[in-house]
C-alpha cells in the first residue's frame, strides 16, 4: 500500500513538473512571437530592421537610355544601407552577369532628398560613393500610369536621369 502511494505521488510530481515546462515554454514562445508579425500576412517584417522605402524599392528602366537599369532591393545590410544592382544593356552587360555583390551591386539608402549608393567591387573590398538628388519619386496617379523617378547628379548638377517603375521587387 506504501509502495502504491508512493507511486501515485511520483506520478503526479512528474505531471505537474511537466505542465510547469509546457506553460514556460508555451509563455516565451508567446513572448517571441508577439515581437514578430505573421510570416503568412502582407505586414511580415523581423523587429528592429528598417523598411527601405517601398516607392523607391523595384526595378527601374531609364527613359533616355532603355537599356539602363537599376534595381533597389529591400535587402538590408546591418550597416543603414540596402541591397541594389544597376546595369546597361548597350553596354553588353546583362543582369545575370553580375557577380552577387561585386560589379554592378551597390549599397544605397535615402536621407530626405539625398540617395548615397556605394558601388561594390568584384576585385577589392572597395566601395565607390555616388551621390543623387532625388528631384521627383512618385507611384503611379491618373495622369502617369507608372512610378517615375528622376535622379540629378549630385557632383554634376546639370545631368538629370528620368527612369519608370517596370516592376515591384
Amino acid at each position: 500500500m506504501k509502495r502504491n502511494i508512493s507511486l501515485i505521488i511520483g506520478c503526479v510530481v512528474a505531471a505537474l513538473a511537466a505542465a510547469i515546462g509546457v506553460g514556460i515554454y508555451v509563455a516565451q514562445t508567446r513572448e517571441k512571437s508577439n515581437s514578430i508579425l505573421s510570416t503568412d500576412g502582407a505586414g511580415f517584417a523581423v523587429e528592429d530592421i528598417p523598411q527601405a522605402d517601398p516607392l523607391m524599392v523595384g526595378r527601374w528602366q531609364n527613359t533616355e537610355n532603355p537599356q539602363w537599369y537599376k534595381v533597389y532591393l529591400d535587402d538590408y545590410d546591418d550597416e543603414g544601407f540596402f541591397w541594389g544592382k544597376e546595369w546597361d544593356e548597350s553596354e553588353d552587360v546583362r543582369e545575370e552577369d553580375l557577380a552577387y555583390h561585386g560589379n554592378g551591386w551597390f549599397l544605397w539608402k535615402t536621407e530626405g532628398d539625398m540617395l548615397t549608393e556605394l558601388h561594390t567591387m568584384d576585385v577589392q573590398n572597395a566601395q565607390v560613393p555616388k551621390v543623387w538628388r532625388v528631384h521627383h519619386l512618385s507611384s503611379a496617379v491618373a495622369m502617369l500610369p507608372y512610378d517615375s523617378l528622376i535622379l540629378v547628379d549630385k557632383a554634376y548638377r546639370k545631368h538629370q536621369f528620368h527612369f519608370i517603375k517596370l516592376q515591384q521587387y
